[in-house]
């Protein structure tokens, strides 16, 4: 419809959409150059309710404060809130409301005189507000920030004042109420009541659970958060069998999801949960468990890790060259001289911004093609396979391999450590 159509409502949508689909998949120039070609539309003279405007402009401010260019985000910020203002009259919540941007923006820059201030502007929505959510929201964004600039016993009144205004409409199992145990348990964290901390982690667990389920992303990160909790409170075993069995479960996920995604929609989704794989090895250090069963999981985790970089684009190379027919093999070096002419491009992205977004929907649909033909041949998962068990096995007499990993620690030094393994210990050796 987009390639045929003129109809410029339903082009400035279909901008919005690809724009929305190349930030999940983090190609943030691109997502920028779709909603800018949005705002163009936005700005023509028929849309003179400016809500396409609005739509684009606050697409732009998002993706600008996500990736740090916030003077850049300024000017959407305060466009967004010149469109409100225009658009509401003082004695409305929607003349305020565009602030929350602005709180948000100077938030992420560390601008703390600015962020408060942007707060006491947005706080002249609560009179006007009739909703207890909007009203909650509005403590929980200043919860937030308060956070973020260490006020951390601030912070935790504005939650607990966000949950009474909360609870007098909605149950515990409310989805916002929920959500506000893991800010509890952030700042109890922070303020050293660790077991404090650790019960609003372990009720959090709890409602992730019930709301999403034991397949969810939501539910395997409610459970990194409740196995950290109980680290810090000095319960380890808790700690790192909740690590074991969020690992376990996100495996399951990834080998039902993982055949027919495309390559970018793979990347997206490994860059959200590859860090719950990561962080088992430091936490295996801060435990002292060097050489047990949590050892071998946290290798386990590392192996899944450099797995994933080595496998992600091979596999599915191998699976066309393997299983495809000629169409599906002429098609795959029609994607891969694609990617290469979109790469050149992006060298010079302002030059080439109409050219890249047009190759970036071809290949979207080319990769989409393949990956649907060939998601049911082939094993697209069997990296996920690999185990401490199974490199043990293909050890020679007299091997040894050392495995190296690194991490940043919270105060930011950053550390190396490695995995022993001689194919005689049960268990890897786990060195700093």
């Amino acid at each position: 419809l987009y390639s045929k159509s003129k109809d410029m409502g339903l082009r400035f949508n279909y901008m919005i959409l690809k724009g929305d689909i190349a930030n999940a998949q983090r190609k943030f120039q691109l997502a920028q150059q779709w909603y800018r070609n949005a705002l163009s539309i936005g700005k023509m003279p028929e849309y003179s309710d400016m809500a396409y405007e609005y739509v684009a402009s606050m697409k732009l401010l998002n993706l600008l404060t996500q990736t740090g260019d916030y003077d850049e985000a300024q000017k959407f910020a305060y466009a967004v809130l010149h469109i409100n203002q225009k658009t509401y009259k003082k004695d409305e919540s929607g003349y305020f409301s565009a602030y929350g941007g602005i709180v948000t923006l100077h938030d992420k820059a560390g601008r703390e005189a600015e962020c408060f201030a942007a707060l006491d502007s947005l706080f002249q929505c609560e009179p006007l507000y009739k909703s207890p959510y909007e009203i909650a929201n509005l403590y929980v964004m200043r919860g937030m920030s308060y956070s973020h600039f260490k006020h951390y016993e601030a912070a935790r009144q504005d939650y607990l004042y966000a949950d009474q205004v909360l609870a007098q409409k909605y149950p515990q199992n409310n989805p916002d109420r929920v959500g506000l145990l893991a800010q509890l348990g952030g700042v109890e964290h922070q303020l050293g009541h660790y077991d404090q901390s650790e019960d609003y982690y372990r009720r959090y667990e709890q409602g992730m659970l019930e709301l999403h389920g034991q397949s969810s992303l939501s539910y395997f990160r409610s459970k990194i958060y409740l196995a950290n909790a109980e680290g810090f409170a000095g319960h380890i075993e808790a700690g790192c069998s909740n690590y074991s069995k969020a690992d376990s479960l996100l495996r399951k996920n990834m080998k039902q999801n993982w055949a027919l995604m495309t390559a970018p929609e793979r990347g997206a989704y490994w860059s959200d949960i590859s860090n719950l794989f990561t962080q088992m090895t430091p936490y295996a250090l801060k435990a002292e468990k060097t050489n047990d069963a949590f050892t071998r999981d946290s290798y386990n985790g590392l192996l899944l890790s450099k797995g994933f970089l080595l496998d992600s684009e091979r596999t599915l190379s191998d699976i066309v060259s393997r299983y495809g027919s000629p169409a599906d093999k002429a098609d795959y070096m029609q994607l891969s001289l694609m990617r290469a002419q979109s790469k050149a491009w992006e060298r010079t992205p302002q030059l080439y911004a109409d050219s890249i977004m047009q190759m970036s929907h071809k290949m979207d649909a080319l990769a989409s093609k393949i990956s649907k033909r060939l998601g049911k041949v082939g094993d697209h998962t069997s990296f996920m396979d690999v185990d401490y068990d199974q490199v043990k096995r293909a050890l020679q007499p007299g091997e040894v391999i050392i495995d190296f990993t690194d991490f940043v620690t919270l105060s930011g030094d950053h550390r190396y450590v490695a995995y022993v393994i001689d194919g005689q210990q049960q268990y890897p050796q786990l060195v700093p």
